[in-house]
């Protein structure tokens, strides 16, 4: 996400969700209506978060807290890898 926070001049701000949840939230101040919601790290093994249950609970959070109009959720293929999907390609 590095470089689209850079790309962008996006911000992060720390008091939108819940501490215990570990989300990141960051604003674009060139773009003000994009804005980005990254799942944070484990705190028991320091990696990312990935999958479909904190993917469900981000939404969901940010769904209830931001009411966007649209939401993109982006990451690899990994788990439709048996279903043909390759990474690099675009699911809509």
């Amino acid at each position: 996400a590095d470089p689209i926070i850079k790309s962008l001049d996006m911000r992060e701000h720390d008091d939108v969700f819940d501490q215990r949840l570990r989300l990141r939230f960051f604003t674009s101040a060139k773009y003000p209506e994009i804005c980005l919601v990254l799942f944070g790290k484990c705190p028991k093994n320091s990696v990312d978060r990935i999958g479909t249950q904190i993917a469900t609970l981000a939404a969901w959070e940010t769904i209830r807290l931001i009411k966007p109009k649209i939401i993109a959720s982006i990451g690899t293929a990994g788990g439709f890898k048996n279903k043909g999907a390759q990474i690099g390609e675009v699911y809509i």
